[in-house]
């Protein structure tokens, strides 16, 4: 016989305290303690990942555009010709150069022959290459290559008079532009071609020093802008300080 004060074996106990009836959940854990996994107070967001280039430019270009939110383009002093441009970050660290690959014919026509630039990165591997046809009455029209001779956008001159806007026509479609530096301003901004208000990079041109006729420009990048349109808005800036210099 059983004795009536004993539960009967297998029978399970209700559980201690207040909570509810045997087999009623748990109440959840405090709102205030993050599940396990989620990352804890304080903690910044995960930076916006930068889409890279299918292969139209050199390893050590793509790192450098890609893992700096600014850049520098500094135009280099030439005794005759073109001298150049430097890229590199805001801390100096040297990214990629440009110099002038030109014919003797370039040297005799000027502008009215076809001027090829070479783009090297910081490890002297041609990454890129921009010519410029020749023009009599404007200043030419600007095509970029990547390192394997891949055609990757046209940049074009649009208005013949007043603060220049270019024209980035992109291999793939796309429409940018570079505006601004009007009325003396010194800032100019790369935006989508269909909506000027989708502002991709800026730029903010200063002297190279008190006695210069050499600039440097300062390039903002959009978050998350990809690789490609760093890029463009690079050359574009390189393009527009030519453009500048020849008005």
């Amino acid at each position: 016989m059983v004795d009536q004060d004993q539960p009967v074996w297998g029978t399970p106990e209700p559980p201690p305290g207040p909570a509810g009836p045997w087999g009623t959940p748990a109440p959840p854990p405090p709102t205030s303690v993050p599940a396990w996994g989620s990352p804890g107070p304080g903690t910044q967001p995960p930076p916006t990942p930068v889409h890279r280039s299918v292969g139209h430019f050199t390893d050590g270009l793509e790192a450098g555009l890609s893992s700096r939110p600014q850049l520098e383009v500094v135009e280099n002093a030439a005794m005759f010709g073109e001298g150049g441009y430097d890229v590199h970050g805001t801390d100096g660290t040297p990214i990629a150069a440009l110099g002038a690959d030109n014919s003797a014919a370039s040297l005799v026509f000027g502008d009215l022959a076809t001027h090829r630039h070479v783009l090297h990165d910081a490890h002297g591997q041609v990454c890129a290459q921009l010519t410029r046809t020749g023009s009599f009455l404007d200043n030419g029209t600007y095509e970029v290559f990547g390192r394997t001779g891949t055609s990757l956008a046209v940049i074009r001159r649009e208005n013949a008079f007043g603060s220049p806007r270019l024209q980035v026509l992109g291999s793939n479609g796309q429409v940018l532009r570079m505006i601004g530096g009007s009325w003396g301003s010194s800032d100019f901004a790369v935006v989508d071609g269909a909506d000027e208000s989708l502002v991709r990079a800026t730029a903010h041109r200063s002297s190279n020093g008190f006695f210069s006729s050499t600039h440097r420009y300062r390039i903002d990048f959009g978050a998350g802008l990809p690789v490609l349109e760093r890029f463009l808005a690079v050359v574009a800036t390189i393009c527009m300080d030519q453009v500048r210099n020849k008005d």
